[in-house]
């Protein structure tokens, strides 16, 4: 009701009271995760989600909520593209760090951090998210060139 009413204070109160009462619900969670949401906590929403999605990721209100974040991880990966396209790698990377957040098994998130941690110097970061891209994806073409590319450099180092 509180939601409702754009009291979300007070629905993130209750929300917490529910969650002392029935720990781990994925229905509390994902309801409070949408409540960040809407206060533009995009961290907090993001961790109510994931918490939700290991309590019960087929209940209705979870999906509700990763519908809504998959259309924000979309949002960061596209902010990224015009970021990077203007070498702004720091900026592209922390919209890329967003996006894996909201979306953490689209390889895409990973394979796409991958080459811009390379492109900023971060070779290490970038062969950990080429391997998580392939460890979501093992015949992901563009994920296995680019991580045998990182693995020869960083061989010749």
């Amino acid at each position: 009701a509180a939601y409702g009413k754009k009291n979300y204070m007070l629905a993130l109160a209750e929300l917490d009271k529910a969650l002392q009462i029935v720990p781990n619900s994925a229905h509390y969670l994902a309801l409070r995760g949408m409540t960040k949401w809407t206060m533009q906590n995009r961290s907090g929403a993001y961790a109510d989600f994931a918490a939700a999605r290991l309590s019960n990721p087929a209940q209705k209100e979870v999906l509700d909520l990763q519908n809504i974040l998959k259309g924000d991880a979309r949002e960061c990966r596209d902010k990224g593209r015009e970021l990077a396209k203007n070498g702004r790698f720091k900026e592209t990377i922390a919209m890329l760090n967003n996006a894996v957040a909201a979306e953490p098994d689209n390889v895409e998130n990973f394979y796409f951090r991958g080459v811009i941690q390379f492109k900023a110097g971060s070779l290490d970061a970038a062969i950990a998210d080429e391997t998580r891209a392939l460890q979501l994806d093992p015949h992901h073409t563009g994920a296995q060139e680019v991580l045998q590319s990182m693995k020869n450099i960083a061989a010749r180092r």
